[in-house]
């Protein structure tokens, strides 16, 4: 599994998650020196549109989903925040 198009990661312990711009969220188990990782999942949202950045809180990742290609004018809201398993 390869992560393209990372724009933000979240790391906590050996687990990482790496927010990507074409809507999804990758998740790997890295090893004890943090320098390799298995890929552990991946996680998708239908509402995801060009997330950029997240944040763990407990059990859940709180993604910023921009909506950067929304259009000109955006035909979005510039920014909103979904809240999804980690």
């Amino acid at each position: 599994m390869t992560a393209p198009s990372v724009v933000s990661l979240v790391l906590e312990g050996n687990r990482l998650w790496a927010v990507q711009l074409d809507d999804k969220i990758t998740r790997w188990c890295l090893d004890g020196g943090l320098d390799h990782g298995t890929p552990a999942g991946t996680i998708t949202d239908p509402p995801f549109d060009q997330p950029v950045s997240a944040i763990k809180i407990g059990n859940h990742l709180a993604v910023v989903n921009s909506h950067i290609y929304s259009g000109t004018p955006p035909t979005s809201p510039t920014y909103e925040i979904l809240v999804v398993d980690a």
